[in-house]
């Protein structure tokens, strides 16, 4: 296996474990269009794949705060199915969120929960008059 496949792989394992088997979830963290993210997971030999070349690397490595090296298989003794790597702004929230009451929990899980999805309706809506712009151009 090439390091390009191992990255694949790594990256389908990102986007069914950190992202929630969503690649629209990969793509908005690591900043890159759906289109792009969906190419770098096609396998060898279809039409239209995108390697992942080192500086994407660095770019994902860098967006799920993992290891340098991670994708590439270096630092394997890190498995991301049983552990999550906490950013300064993922201390920040737990902290915050375990100082709340429990009915506030809850309550702050579902408006959280209530805003990504307004935002996922956004980012559609623009991608959708963005492909209606294109189109009667």
């Amino acid at each position: 296996m090439d390091k390009y496949e191992k990255r694949r792989l790594r990256l389908i394992d990102i986007k069914d474990t950190l992202c929630g088997g969503k690649i629209v979830d990969l793509a908005r963290r690591i900043d890159r269009e759906q289109s792009y993210v969906s190419r770098m997971l096609y396998p060898e030999g279809k039409k239209w794949k995108k390697r992942i070349a080192d500086d994407m690397v660095d770019v994902i490595e860098d967006a799920f705060n993992l290891p340098k090296g991670w994708l590439d298989g270096i630092n394997n003794g890190l498995d991301i199915k049983k552990e999550r790597i906490l950013t300064k702004q993922h201390e920040i929230l737990l902290d915050l969120f375990d100082s709340l009451p429990k009915s506030k929990k809850n309550k702050f899980i579902k408006e959280l929960a209530e805003e990504k999805d307004e935002i996922d309706n956004l980012i559609a809506e623009i991608k959708e008059l963005h492909r209606n712009t294109k189109r009667a151009s």
